[in-house]
């Protein structure tokens, strides 16, 4: 938990409040809250949805879904209240969902609601609901539990190189820092379902566009974060190759001549474990091994460049760049800084890929 009663009590005492501390509650009188979703409304709507084992309910059944319209986020969850036939217990909040619209207009006020709010986390995990509302997907999913189903694609993100959870407090952090981020996207499909889609670029607090496909892969490969990608190549002395990403460094300087940045290097070196294909890969030549590989290369220096070309699109530096390359030459940094300029950004990619059977790797 971010805040412990200890802190509480000294700031309290701190302050000079002669305030009392919300009253204790017997767990069996409260409804655990685990996922609230925030959109447009009058002016904000929130949607809060609990687990299936209601505690007040004592059996098992659909997740409570309740919704309100409000003047603010505090005020619409003090409604809500007043919905349920017990007190709704927040410290369980496992996701925070925003719907497009409202991401558009502005993502900090839910963000810094988790902040301040005396029962949330910032370690909630965070989503954006691509072309749909936070209420939608709450309500679609209430019979299978849209908690349950985000929580089984954070467990799986090893296995999802195109959308991987991110924390209220990373996101936060970042938007604060350099005033850029990004964050997981969901939609709802034709089930009700909701699945991973990508990511949403964040920009002065507000979404600006989105990362799917090759560029969310590429996204992973720049913070080094791939377990199971597959690749799937065409080589002439092997046919038909795919192989799984399983590791990953990527490195990022800033290059100058003289005082003048004039573009960032980005050194991205893969681990690759053969998947299929590859019956005759032992006796083949090395030249034939590497040009698998080199094939290999070039999707993933492609993928690095969608991601990067981002930044140049939406002009925003998403991935924290600036502040990578800075760490990587602290002595250029007050240069790198006042030079730099991600609309305009400049790169060169090397990639190397080291392709093993599984038996090879250690």
């Amino acid at each position: 938990m971010k805040k412990t009663a200890a802190a509480i009590l000294l700031a309290l005492c701190l302050s000079g409040c002669t305030g009392e501390l919300p009253r204790a509650r017997e767990i069996e009188g409260m409804d655990l809250v685990r996922t609230v979703g925030v959109d447009q409304g009058a002016p904000v709507r929130v949607t809060v949805s609990t687990g299936r084992e209601r505690q007040s309910g004592g059996t098992d059944g659909p997740a409570l879904v309740l919704t309100q319209d409000a003047e603010s986020i505090s005020g619409a969850c003090l409604a809500i209240q007043g919905q349920s036939g017990a007190n709704l217990f927040y410290g369980h909040v496992e996701q925070l969902l925003l719907g497009e619209a409202q991401a558009r207009q502005g993502v900090y006020a839910a963000l810094e609601y988790v902040l301040d709010d005396i029962e949330m986390r910032l370690d909630t995990d965070f989503y954006l609901v691509a072309g749909g509302t936070a209420e939608a997907a709450i309500s679609a999913g209430a019979e299978e539990e849209p908690a349950a189903r985000l929580e089984a694609m954070a467990a799986d993100g090893g296995l999802r190189s195109w959308c991987a959870p991110r924390t209220v407090g990373a996101v936060l952090e970042e938007l604060l820092e350099s005033g850029c981020s990004y964050a997981p996207a969901v939609v709802k499909t034709g089930d009700g379902q909701l699945e991973g889609w990508g990511y949403g670029l964040l920009r002065d607090g507000r979404l600006v566009g989105w990362a799917d496909s090759e560029a969310a892969r590429g996204i992973h490969l720049l913070n080094g974060a791939v377990e199971a990608d597959l690749v799937t190549v065409e080589t002439e002395a092997l046919g038909t190759v795919t192989v799984r990403l399983v590791g990953g460094t990527t490195r990022i300087r800033a290059s100058f001549d003289g005082d003048t940045f004039t573009g960032l290097s980005i050194d991205c070196r893969v681990e690759a474990n053969l998947a299929e294909g590859g019956a005759r890969l032992d006796q083949e030549s090395p030249a034939d091994t590497a040009e698998a590989a080199a094939a290999v290369e070039a999707v993933v220096r492609a993928r690095l460049g969608a991601a990067l070309s981002l930044c140049r699109t939406y002009e925003g530096d998403f991935f924290q760049l600036a502040r990578r390359a800075g760490m990587a030459a602290p002595w250029r940094w007050e240069s790198l800084e006042a030079q730099w300029d991600p609309s305009a950004l400049v790169w060169t990619t090397s990639v190397t890929v080291e392709i093993l059977r599984g038996y090879d790797a250690s």
